[in-house]
């Protein structure tokens, strides 16, 4: 199972880094149009005229991208440095020994299974979507070849769908309980008894 979480870490970050930073700017143009797959509408989800309006308000210019400030970038580039630094010390296992755990060992199999693996989810994000997305009117190849795993992935494989079922079923179950203990709880207070 991590086998597999690694191989689709490595295929949606190299999404996300070719869609974000290579290409062009796509974003004086949304895309208007909605996939079955979409949770919500593109164009929805910008707000009413009326909240765009009031965002207009506080907005710093025009929509173009932007370097971070350094009060961003500063912080992002020392826990860099520290996750780079922490990887080298536990190669032979110094933070082991710190927290107090047994130390396994590197095992260079183990490694070079897992960097195999990442290079291919690397290679594959980088087949589908070094072309992608030329317009903001293209719709993403993984919906193209696969629209049934394209929609379960876009809908974060039903969780929220199946959380807000758990919910409502939890709160129907869970409300009437709670008036009934704030009923027993007063009448208690007031010398009443059931």
């Amino acid at each position: 199972m991590l086998t597999l979480a690694s191989f689709l870490t490595a295929f949606y970050m190299t999404r996300q880094v070719w869609v974000v930073f290579f290409g062009n700017f796509r974003g004086h143009h949304p895309r208007m149009a909605t996939a079955p797959s979409e949770p919500v509408a593109v164009e929805q989800a910008h707000g009413t005229a009326q909240e765009e309006a009031i965002a207009g308000e506080h907005e710093h210019g025009g929509h173009d991208p932007h370097e971070s400030p350094w009060t961003m970038t500063v912080p992002l580039i020392i826990l860099a440095v520290f996750a780079v630094l922490v990887g080298f010390v536990n190669i032979t296992g110094g933070l082991s020994g710190f927290f107090g755990q047994e130390f396994a060992g590197f095992n260079f199999v183990t490694a070079g299974i897992a960097t195999v693996i990442a290079f291919a989810g690397i290679g594959l994000g980088w087949m589908l979507y070094r072309n992608a997305y030329a317009t903001s009117e293209d719709a993403d190849p993984l919906e193209r070849l696969m629209p049934g795993v394209f929609r379960a992935l876009n809908r974060k494989l039903y969780f929220d769908e199946r959380f807000h079922q758990r919910h409502r079923l939890v709160y129907s179950v869970h409300r009437p309980a709670e008036l009934h203990h704030r009923r027993y709880d007063l009448e208690r207070r007031h010398g009443r008894g059931f």
